[in-house]
């Protein structure tokens, strides 16, 4: 059954996609964390806010910690991590050969069923730069239509009110570990970033899989992959 779609939600984001820029898969400048810093900023996102969402999505252990990858897929819950972008393409060519579309890829982990009309094919999907700026421009979107940084963060995930509010609380505490990329300024220190005020206090985060979590629970990441219609709850906010 079709599900109905906010059809300004994605021409906007479309508009995004058909900016100029792409990266080749293993080059150093496709690197999720930087291109959602450039992202956010250029959408007017709160700092940090899309590297957050980028590192819940696909973060991945490396020498150097946690880090967003861009050749990620997750189908039905499990997710895979890829050396390249041809490896991630493959096995997706695999996964819609067999009939299933219900398939997150990239930095932001957009979802094939609801996002792929936005791009020419699943290679443009997959690029880093289409793929954050889509994600920064849907995101903005969501902002506008809800007016509640938390509650677009929650419908980037999912349109049921719990598992958006167990979402939006893991970026939150993911936002409170990444660090501000160079591309996004500081905040004031007068304006410390809060998301969801009347969340118990988390732990620090860890790594399960592809998601990284406060200790206590996971939920299964869609990455943009609910666009349904649905009432929005006061969840939280952020203050800036």
């Amino acid at each position: 059954m079709s599900i109905p779609r906010p059809h300004h939600l994605v021409l906007t984001a479309i508009m995004a996609c058909l900016l100029p820029g792409t990266v080749s898969a293993g080059t150093p400048s496709a690197d999720c964390e930087v291109l959602a810093a450039d992202a956010g900023e250029a959408a007017g996102l709160p700092p940090g806010l899309l590297v957050a969402i980028a590192r819940v999505e696909t973060g991945k252990g490396t020498e150097n910690g946690v880090k967003a990858w861009p050749w990620t897929l997750n189908q039905g819950g499990i997710g895979s991590y890829h050396k390249t972008k041809a490896d991630a393409l493959s096995r997706l060519d695999t996964i819609l050969a067999e009939g299933i579309r219900n398939v997150d890829l990239g930095c932001m982990q957009l979802n094939w069923r609801w996002h792929r009309d936005a791009f020419s094919d699943a290679a443009e999907m997959m690029d880093p730069v289409k793929n954050t700026r889509y994600a920064a421009s849907f995101l903005r979107d969501l902002h506008d239509r809800h007016g509640d940084w938390s509650v677009a963060v929650a419908h980037y995930h999912s349109a049921d009110p719990e598992r958006g509010k167990r979402y939006a609380a893991r970026v939150a505490t993911v936002l409170e570990t990444v660090g501000l990329s160079a591309k996004a300024p500081p905040p004031d220190s007068d304006r410390r970033t809060r998301l969801l005020a009347d969340t118990d206090e988390a732990e620090p985060p860890r790594l399960i899989g592809l998601l990284v979590v406060p200790t206590g629970g996971l939920m299964q990441a869609s990455g943009a992959g609910d666009l349904r219609h649905s009432r929005g709850i006061p969840i939280g906010e952020l203050n800036f």
